[in-house]
């Protein structure tokens, strides 16, 4: 995985309804990024719904499958990472508590579904920044200071009508999995 601290999650997963209650343009944004905990739990109790997931991820959000393509990615597959980069308007991109948030952020040392904070707030300003970076990752990664580890990473840009789903590597331990597994 990447080494740095300086972390964003690139779904901005970690964006709760409380922080942008004013704008509704806000809340849709980060709504499809957020895979809901009861699911996530499921994933990863379960390869066979992991699987179902990664093939119609519409199963996440039902009530939005005729509105929107949903896609959908292991953060880290055998040999590759995958990432998202979030569709954002530029009002949003400058919108101060935005940019706040994005810094708050920069200070979170997880590993789950996350870009350089550099990396990220450089491809949500920057078109030509995005495009390199989606067509070359790994060199953009390197020419920044981050290590892949030898995984070919893929970026993915999501659109008004396109949501790539990210799901991240489970965050329980073997006992906590075990246990949960059993219940359900």
């Amino acid at each position: 995985m990447l080494t740095n601290k300086s972390f964003l999650f690139a779904s901005l997963a970690l964006f709760t309804t409380n922080s942008y209650s004013s704008s509704q343009d806000m809340l849709d944004i980060f709504k499809y990024s957020k895979i809901p905990d009861y699911e996530l739990l499921r994933i990863w109790t379960s390869p066979i719904y992991r699987q179902s997931v990664l093939d119609n991820p519409y199963m996440l959000f039902p009530e939005d499958a005729k509105h929107k393509f949903f896609q959908a990615y292991n953060l880290k597959d055998e040999d590759s990472l995958n990432f998202s980069i979030p569709f954002l308007s530029n009002r949003i991109i400058n919108n101060e508590s935005l940019k706040k948030q994005i810094s708050n952020l920069s200070k979170i040392d997880n590993l789950s579904n996350i870009l350089p904070l550099s990396i990220l707030t450089k491809a949500l300003r920057d078109d030509g920044f995005k495009s390199d970076l989606i067509k070359n990752p790994n060199k953009i990664l390197a020419d920044f200071g981050y290590d892949t580890k030898g995984f070919k990473v893929n970026i993915f840009k999501d659109t008004d009508k396109l949501k790539n789903i990210i799901i991240p590597p489970s965050g329980l331990n073997e006992q906590e999995l075990a246990y949960y597994e059993f219940s359900a």
